[in-house]
C-alpha cells in the first residue's frame, strides 16, 4: 500500500529520502484501514516529518485506545445507543485479558470494582466516559510494567478501598502487612494499604513521576525509579497481602 511513497527532508536532498513505508507513522498505524483514516483526518496538510512524534507517541496511541472501546462496544451492544454492564464486562475481560495491556484475567471481584450504572443498563455516553477512565488504568498498568503487574499479583490493582482494608484487618495479619491497589478517584494514581496497627488501615498514595518513565512519587517528594525499588522498601517493614 505504501511501497511506492517516498517523502524527503525539508531541504529536498534526494539522498535524504526515505521510503514511507519504513516510517514510524506508517509502522504505528498496524495496515489498520479506521486508524489511518483517523490520522488522515487529523494531519491533512500537516508535515509529517514535524508531526511524526507527536503522531506516534500521542495521537496514534489515543485513536487506537478510542478504536478498542468502539469494538468493544460493537461485541457487547451492537449497534445500539444502550446496552447491560454485563455483556460489557465479559467482553471487556477478553480485551483486557488478549489487548496487549493486561496480561491477566479480569475476575469477578476486579468487574465488580469497575461497575457502572450499578450493574445493569448503561448507555453509550456513560460507556465512552468510563473507557476513558479504564484507559487510564491501562496506562497505570504500563508505568508499573507488565512483569510486576502479572507476577504473582504483586499489585492487586482493582479493589475497593472497603475491600483491601477488609483483606487487611483478616485473621492472622500482621502489623505492616500492604497491598497495593488502584486509586478508585484517581486512575493514574496507586495507594499502598497497610495496616499501621493493630486495627488501623492507612492508606499512601502513589503519584506518577513525570519525569520518568516508570517513576512513582510519595507525598510529592519522595521518588522512586520504579515499583520494584518502592516496593523493596516497602517489604523492609512488612508482607504482602495477595
Amino acid at each position: 500500500m505504501y511501497g511506492g511513497i517516498y517523502f524527503a527532508n525539508d531541504v529536498g536532498d534526494v539522498d535524504a529520502m526515505r521510503s514511507f513505508g519504513e516510517n514510524s507513522i506508517v509502522n504505528s498505524l498496524d495496515g489498520n484501514p479506521e486508524l489511518i483514516e483517523g490520522v488522515a483526518e487529523i494531519v491533512q496538510d500537516k508535515n509529517l516529518l514535524e508531526y511524526e512524534e507527536k503522531l506516534c507517541w500521542e495521537i496514534i496511541p489515543e485513536l487506537k485506545d478510542a478504536l478498542r472501546g468502539k469494538h468493544l462496544w460493537k461485541y457487547a451492544c451492537g449497534l445500539g445507543s444502550a446496552g447491560k454492564w454485563s455483556d460489557i464486562a465479559f467482553w471487556l475481560s477478553k480485551f483486557f485479558h488478549t489487548g496487549g495491556v493486561g496480561g491477566r484475567k479480569l475476575g469477578a471481584e476486579e468487574l465488580k470494582f469497575l461497575e457502572v450504572g450499578g450493574g445493569g443498563a448503561i448507555s453509550r455516553g456513560r460507556f465512552e466516559t468510563f473507557w476513558n477512565t479504564f484507559t487510564c488504568y491501562e496506562a497505570t498498568i504500563r508505568r508499573i510494567g507488565d512483569e510486576f503487574w502479572t507476577g504473582g499479583g504483586r499489585v492487586m490493582g482493582f479493589v475497593s478501598r472497603e475491600r483491601s482494608s477488609d483483606l487487611l484487618l483478616g485473621v492472622g495479619v500482621d502489623v505492616g502487612t500492604f497491598l497495593i491497589r488502584f486509586s478508585s478517584n484517581e486512575p493514574s494514581a496507586l495507594v499502598i494499604a497497610f495496616v499501621a496497627s493493630i486495627g488501623n488501615i492507612t492508606n499512601v498514595k502513589l503519584t506518577p513521576d513525570c519525569s520518568s518513565e516508570n517513576g512513582w512519587v510519595i507525598d510529592g517528594s519522595r521518588r522512586y525509579e520504579n515499583i520494584e525499588k518502592l516496593v523493596e522498601e516497602q517489604t523492609s517493614l512488612g508482607a504482602y497481602l495477595n
